[in-house]
């Protein structure tokens, strides 16, 4: 097979499409900005966990329609010494620990964090009055 010779090759006309007024298709220009997925950490008393979770897992849900984050409850305590010591520092050594984690746009999880901290003052309360 021959080359094809520069009579039968039309050449690309860079100037047209830059002289071209009509837009590009939809299907090729995306302006959908991506939020950054955000993850953070808490340790939490199981306790206050548990009642974060409510009954059925109502009160879980709740959280998770309102804002949209993904909540994960981790069977496991924490893993870094640090986050256990500070949580031990703050609920009392009495308490087991449990790791729960939040993933979600940053008003997603920081949503999510008020949600829970309501919870947790909630569950504070409630201890309070178990124990007078």
């Amino acid at each position: 097979m021959r080359p094809p010779d520069s009579s039968s090759v039309v050449p690309y006309d860079v100037e047209f499409w830059h002289r071209r007024q009509d837009p590009l298709p939809l299907a090729a220009v995306s302006t959908e900005i991506k939020p950054a997925v955000l993850h953070k950490k808490l340790v939490l008393p199981s306790q206050a966990v548990t009642f974060m979770i409510g009954k059925r897992g109502k009160s879980i849900e709740q959280i998770r329609q309102q804002t949209s984050a993904v909540i994960k409850i981790h069977e496991t305590g924490p893993t870094s010494t640090d986050m256990a010591l500070e949580q031990t520092q703050l609920f009392g050594s009495s308490h087991s620990l449990q790791l729960v984690s939040i993933h979600g746009s940053q008003s997603d999880v920081d949503h999510t964090q008020l949600l829970i901290e309501e919870k947790l003052r909630l569950w504070k309360k409630q201890q309070l009055l178990l124990y007078q």
